[in-house]
């Protein structure tokens, strides 16, 4: 059975977009990349579909970040990405202005081998009809 997916899960399908980074932090190991997906904002003039990219970092932790470290998650590859937003704050050290940034906590991935239905979506539907949401 699944882990339990908090109250507010999010689910997202993309592409990665950078070569994950793994590393040990003081309790678990982590595995780090940014997630590229696209927005649909309707049709251009001419027909075609109007997208805008959005970009999101993600952090996966403990056995899961190794054993994907291990199965060779790599940059380019289509995913299905579960898990909670996480927000977090910091001042710039250049300027001294605070930032922050919003990113995703994944609990949950599902790698794209070719076994799914034409699409991201049809994939997100198939994880959605098992109840995993």
């Amino acid at each position: 059975m699944p882990k339990p997916l908090h109250l507010n899960t999010v689910a997202l399908a993309g592409n990665v977009f950078t070569e994950p980074q793994a590393g040990q932090g003081p309790k678990s190991p982590w595995l780090r990349f940014r997630l590229v997906f696209d927005e649909r904002l309707g049709k251009n003039a001419d027909g075609s579909a109007h997208t805008h990219a959005n970009f999101i970092d993600c952090i996966v932790f403990g056995p899961y970040a190794e054993a994907l470290e291990r199965g060779g998650l790599s940059k380019g590859e289509h995913v299905v990405l579960m898990g909670h937003l996480h927000m977090s704050s910091w001042t710039d050290k250049d300027s001294g202005k605070s930032r922050s940034s919003i990113g995703l906590i994944v609990e949950r991935i599902e790698r794209d081998r070719g076994s799914w239905g034409a699409s991201m979506e049809d994939a997100l539907v198939e994880l959605l009809a098992e109840g995993d949401l």
